[in-house]
């Protein structure tokens, strides 16, 4: 299968999954922010962020070295395999240790139990961990997409009737150790077909990838701990029940995100590894992935700033309301953040994880300080100076990283991401002139006015895009044997 099927396969996958999932999560949020207090979402959100933080140890960050060695072998794949069903075990042991720390810190108790119950998904994900990223090496988009449908689908009916009979917060908590279950039941029969990991561990032959995937662990757990020093910084400052307002806009504005990025992501990345020794093709996908995030991210972001309020009351409710202004804000550093996914992927596919380590690393030197700074104005400050800094960082993201990796200059790279930018927002101008003097306050209209121009400015202004989405669109629908 050529590059173009592969890609496309893929992108119909991960699509139906990414969608799929992300109006399941958002459907959960809405329904259960009627049964569950601000204070149950801002517990789960300190626990998610640890828990999350955590994660990210559980394979050392080889993973990314698995999809990038194309001539990896059994008895690799059954060290590494064994060697993350180790740390996994360690992480657990060590989560159950720290939880009346996490408690004592934020002067929560309930947390200890919340930590320990969740503490089990990382035993339950470090079993088919290995497995799922054989699956996403060997392109299996469709049977990942499925997999993660179901996942989620099933733990938000078990979240939603535990929130019915009362559960509280322990609803969520049931729901991510089901979603955990599932993913990896499936992925142990699905990856099996392609690995069985054999009784054997050979260090010697593992320790380069170790080596490969101790700087990407590095790097993924400084930039996590970068994107969620707000929560944990609220959750302290503030208290769970502000910290609950909070970490609603922030999943709200993390959506499109989260939706859109892992359908080029996960193909780019395995795609740009075949193709890694050939600058020019890496080039070229590159700049394609920027410009199909940009035109797709860029309006949807601007639809969600204007229509935050109608969002908020429409699916949250009145008790919500402080969660409007913080939405605005939020979205508007998200949009200037989803085109910057596409560099991780480029920078494994080099090979150069450790540039994603050090750019990180140098960012925790300050983005604390940026952050902590901003609460003194509150929510408002805290969104505000996220903000901020993703705009300051636009130059040094490029000459640091995007430049020397994907040989482009700062003028190609700027037009790529401002070309979308101002068509959308002057599609979002002309429904905001329009919405004005028709003057009705439905929500479902201001949604068609402010869509519709937005389409509409785009098909007249992005010609190249829409002619390239027209093809995608087309082989995507196509009933083909590919």
């Amino acid at each position: 299968m050529g590059f173009r099927k592969t890609a496309i396969s893929g992108i119909r996958w991960t699509s139906v999954s990414s969608v799929s999932v992300a109006v399941i999560k958002l459907v959960q949020f809405a329904v259960l922010a009627h049964y569950l207090s601000p204070r149950d979402f801002g517990l789960m959100a300190i626990v998610m962020t640890l828990i999350g933080f955590s994660a990210l140890f559980i394979d050392l960050g080889i993973s990314a070295a698995i999809v990038h060695k194309q001539d990896i072998n059994e008895v690799e794949l059954s060290s590494l395999y064994w060697l993350n069903m180790l740390v996994s075990i360690v992480l657990f042991l060590v989560v159950v240790g720290i939880a009346p720390l996490a408690a004592s810190f934020y002067e929560e108790p309930e947390l200890i139990a919340m930590l320990r119950w969740l503490g089990l998904t990382f035993i339950i994900s470090g079993i088919g961990n290995q497995f799922t990223v054989l699956l996403q090496k060997k392109l299996k988009f469709k049977e990942l997409s499925i997999m993660h449908v179901l996942s989620s689908a099933t733990g938000f009916v078990v979240a939603l009737y535990m929130s019915i009979e009362g559960f509280g917060v322990y609803s969520l908590v049931a729901a991510a150790i089901v979603d955990a279950l599932i993913v990896t039941t499936l992925s142990l029969f699905l990856g099996f077909r392609l690995h069985r990991p054999r009784m054997v561990f050979n260090l010697s032959q593992i320790k380069p990838m170790i080596s490969f995937g101790l700087f990407q662990m590095g790097e993924r757990s400084v930039n996590y701990l970068n994107g969620q020093f707000d929560i944990l910084l609220i959750g302290k400052l503030f208290g769970p029940e502000v910290l609950g307002v909070y970490s609603i806009a922030k999943n709200i504005s993390n959506k499109p995100y989260q939706i859109i990025n892992p359908i080029l992501n996960k193909v780019t990345f395995p795609i740009m590894s075949k193709v890694q020794d050939d600058d020019s093709r890496l080039r070229k996908i590159y700049l394609s992935a920027i410009d199909y995030l940009c035109s797709v991210n860029f309006p949807i972001y601007i639809l969600i700033i204007m229509l935050s309020g109608g969002i908020i009351l429409t699916f949250f409710g009145d008790r919500w309301t402080g969660a409007i202004v913080i939405l605005q804000i939020l979205s508007g550093y998200r949009m200037f953040t989803s085109f910057g996914n596409p560099i991780g992927s480029l920078q494994l596919a080099k090979g150069r994880a450790d540039l994603g380590f050090y750019w990180n690393f140098a960012l925790f030197l300050f983005i604390p300080v940026v952050i902590f700074i901003g609460s003194f104005w509150g929510l408002v400050g805290v969104a505000s100076s996220l903000l901020l800094l993703q705009m300051i960082l636009f130059f040094p993201a490029w000459y640091f990283l995007v430049g020397p990796l994907a040989k482009v200059g700062i003028r190609e790279y700027s037009f790529t991401v401002m070309r979308p930018f101002v068509i959308a927002f002057l599609g979002g101008l002309l429904g905001f002139l329009i919405d004005s003097v028709i003057d009705v306050d439905w929500f479902s209209l201001d949604v068609i006015i402010y869509g519709g121009t937005m389409v509409l400015v785009g098909y007249f202004l992005n010609k190249k895009y829409n002619t390239d989405f027209i093809q995608v669109l087309f082989d995507f629908m196509s009933n083909k044997k590919e």
